[in-house]
C-alpha cells in the first residue's frame, strides 16, 4: 500500500480499525493508523498530511496534523488525526491518501526532511438525514443556476431540506403564490447575486417576503459588485464568491448556517 519518494520504503502504515470508517458530513471523527519504521535506521516523523477526494468543481481536501514521532528501527508508533467532512468532500467513497513528512536522526542529529507518500485509503462519507429544515435558494438568472444546484447538493450534506422554485414549479398554478408558501415554511434563505440579478425584480421582491416572515439571511454576493440597496447600511451577513471556483465560498455559507441553526437546538 505504500509508494515513497524514496525507494525502498520506510513505514508501514496500516489502518488501526478492522473496517473503513463510515461517517456524516460534519461529524467529527478521528482516524488512526500504526506505523511501523521497517527502514533499519532511527526515523524522527514531524508530520503527517491527509489527502482527501473533492467533490465536482472543488479543490481537494487536506488534513495536517503535527507528530513528533521518533523510532527506532522496527519500531512502532501511532498516527492520530481528526477529519469533520464539509461539503467540500466527495460524497460517498472517499479515496485519501497519507504523506509522511521525517527525518533520519544519526548520532542524535536530525538529517535533511525527505517524504513518503501512502495512497489508497478510503472512508465512506454519508449525507446526514434532513433534521434541520427547510432553507430557500433565491436566484432569477439562467447563469446563476450552476450556483444554485451546488447550493442545494452542499444544503443537503448539512442536513437541510433545500428548495427551489425551479425544483416545484407547480405547473399552471399562480408562480408567485408557489414561491411565497416555499418561503413561508423556510426558516433561512440563500440569495445569489450576480451581474445579472439586478435586471429583474424577483429577488428583490422574495428578500423582503423573507423579511417580513423574520428568515435568516445569508447573500452570496459575486467579487466586485457592489452590495445591492436592500443589504446597504444594514446588519445583514454576505459572503462573496467568485463565480469561476465558487465552491469554498459557498461551503462556508452552507456551513456558518448550520452552525447557527444548531446552535439554537
Amino acid at each position: 500500500m505504500s509508494v515513497a519518494s524514496s525507494d525502498p520504503p520506510k513505514f508501514a502504515l496500516m489502518p488501526k480499525a478492522s473496517a473503513p470508517l463510515a461517517t456524516q458530513y460534519f461529524d467529527l471523527q478521528t482516524i488512526e493508523f500504526d506505523v511501523v519504521n521497517i527502514s533499519g535506521e532511527t526515523l524522527f516523523i514531524e508530520a503527517a498530511s491527509l489527502k482527501f477526494e473533492e467533490d465536482t468543481g472543488a479543490t481537494p481536501n487536506y488534513v495536517d496534523c503535527f507528530l513528533g514521532l521518533r523510532l527506532l528501527p522496527n519500531g512502532t508508533g501511532r498516527i492520530t488525526s481528526e477529519v469533520r467532512p464539509i461539503p467540500l468532500y466527495r460524497e460517498s467513497t472517499n479515496q485519501f491518501s497519507v504523506l509522511l513528512k521525517f527525518r533520519p536522526e544519526v548520532y542524535g542529529r536530525l538529517g535533511k526532511q525527505a517524504t513518503e507518500m501512502h495512497p489508497g485509503f478510503y472512508i465512506i462519507i454519508n449525507t446526514p438525514p434532513a433534521t434541520l429544515g427547510d432553507v430557500f435558494i433565491s436566484f432569477k438568472q439562467p447563469e446563476d443556476r450552476r450556483l444554485a444546484n451546488i447550493l442545494e447538493r452542499y444544503a443537503k450534506r448539512a442536513g437541510f431540506t433545500p428548495r427551489l422554485f425551479m425544483r416545484n414549479p407547480a405547473l399552471g398554478a399562480d408562480q408567485w403564490k408557489s414561491i411565497q408558501k416555499l418561503i413561508k415554511n423556510a426558516h433561512s434563505i440563500f440569495v445569489v447575486w450576480g451581474r445579472r440579478t439586478e435586471w429583474g425584480d424577483g429577488v428583490e421582491k422574495e428578500i423582503l417576503l423573507c423579511r417580513k416572515h423574520h428568515l435568516k439571511e445569508i447573500l452570496l454576493i459575486e467579487d466586485g459588485l457592489a452590495l445591492p440597496g436592500l443589504y446597504q447600511n444594514t446588519q445583514y451577513t454576505y459572503q462573496r464568491y467568485d463565480p469561476a471556483d465558487p465552491a469554498r465560498a459557498l461551503s462556508d455559507a452552507v456551513g456558518s448556517l448550520r452552525d447557527q441553526v444548531v446552535a439554537l437546538l
